[in-house]
């Protein structure tokens, strides 16, 4: 598509807790009383309600609207039974929420409901929450818009895993992203401990490209899976550089595509960083981008519990900053043609992340609901690399 022309797109799902996050995550999620989790949705009983204000489902419409093509947003639901939905406007500066929708649904069968959002006029964050006048059964939901002036329906992603003797890590990732891969993306494993057994790699799809290679260490494996991916010129128009042990939660993909889909020409060359949140208090946030200020590393939103709603408003706000990079447990990095003449420096190095975003580029963008569980980094302490 090209011009003014534009398709609708399902640019951020509702998302559900699912089994196997870290424990104590569901205020990540939602809050709630009275509902129970099926495998076709989310069942409430008379009185029950969830209130999707929270770090992974509010819709941030002021950065989408800044950064992407979207026009003219709204929320469809999936649910069946009586219900009450209401839609909050939420600001980050009066730390306020203001009702912009109030709505009865009677329960006749499966109903799509479509709320339109006045972004012209409000912007803003918006949540969604909904109190169950009966038996309900919430099947599933999300934010659509139109997206302008598409060159590329797909987002083509190479997404990169740089591994060392992690198989049981590398393992549970790799089966994570053979379920919810998106469309267009494949994955290249770069293996510098030489020795991935074949029982793990090969299970799996053309899809799935595995590579062994010299331990030149982290930036030493993205670079190698930065040069294979760029052996097909025009294939991919980005690579995702991902941590092989982290714990992902799946959405995290489909957000990413929708919203690199979508970009404005001005902010192609940005790169997209992925929050990290801690492993071992998982909802609190360590950093969600970072900044070289001349002597050390300064981290974003350092410390946040994105538990608490007010947390969540906090995170929403951007700053500008010099010197700001992403780090390389989830980077997505447009793949321009000079790629090839900029690699990383492919050498061991304590803040190669940072100097690669520093050096290349425009900008970094942070988006709620796009994030990495990860151990904090005293309990990885190296004794050799961290003087260094």
């Amino acid at each position: 598509m090209s011009g003014n022309r534009s398709s609708i797109h399902l640019i951020q799902s509702l998302v559900f807790p699912r089994e196997g996050r870290p424990h104590n995550t569901e205020n990540l999620y939602w809050n709630g009383g009275g509902y129970r989790p099926r495998n076709d949705g989310v069942a409430l009983q008379s009185g029950g309600w969830l209130d999707f204000f929270s770090y992974v489902n509010l819709f941030n419409a002021d950065k989408w609207e800044k950064y992407t093509t979207i026009t003219r947003p709204y929320l469809r639901l999936r649910l069946t039974g009586t219900v009450r939905v209401r839609v909050y406007r939420h600001s980050t500066a009066a730390r306020s929420r203001l009702p912009c929708l109030d709505q009865t649904i009677p329960g006749a069968g499966w109903t799509d409901i479509q709320v339109p959002i006045a972004s012209r006029r409000a912007g803003g964050l918006y949540s969604v929450r909904i109190d169950a006048m009966d038996s309900s059964l919430v099947r599933e939901g999300g934010w659509y818009a139109g997206v302008r002036g598409e060159n590329d329906p797909l987002c083509r992603i190479a997404l990169i895993i740089c591994t060392f003797n992690r198989e049981t890590y590398v393992k549970k990732n790799l089966d994570m992203l053979s379920r919810h891969l998106p469309a267009a993306w494949n994955v290249f494993i770069v293996d510098n401990g030489r020795n991935l057994r074949r029982e793990l790699t090969g299970g799996y799809d053309r899809r799935f490209h595995f590579y062994t290679n010299a331990n030149t260490g982290g930036c030493g494996g993205f670079t190698r899976g930065l040069m294979e991916a760029r052996r097909h010129p025009g294939k991919w128009t980005h690579a995702l550089l991902m941590d092989d042990d982290i714990e992902i939660e799946p959405s995290v993909l489909s957000r990413t595509d929708s919203f690199l889909r979508a970009l404005k020409p001005e902010y192609r060359d940005h790169f997209l960083a992925g929050a990290m949140l801690r492993l071992d208090y998982p909802t609190l946030q360590h950093e969600a981008g970072a900044y070289w200020n001349g002597i050390r590393v300064r981290h974003c939103a350092h410390n946040l519990d994105l538990s608490h709603p007010m947390s969540v408003l906090e995170n929403e706000r951007e700053t500008a900053r010099r010197n700001i990079y992403a780090a390389w447990w989830y980077c997505a990095l447009p793949l321009g043609k000079d790629m090839l003449a900029d690699l990383p420096v492919p050498l061991f190095a304590n803040g190669d992340d940072i100097e690669y975003s520093i050096r290349r580029a425009e900008g970094v963008i942070c988006l709620n609901g796009i994030f990495v569980w990860h151990l904090p980094f005293h309990q990885k302490y190296n004794p050799v690399k961290q003087p260094y």
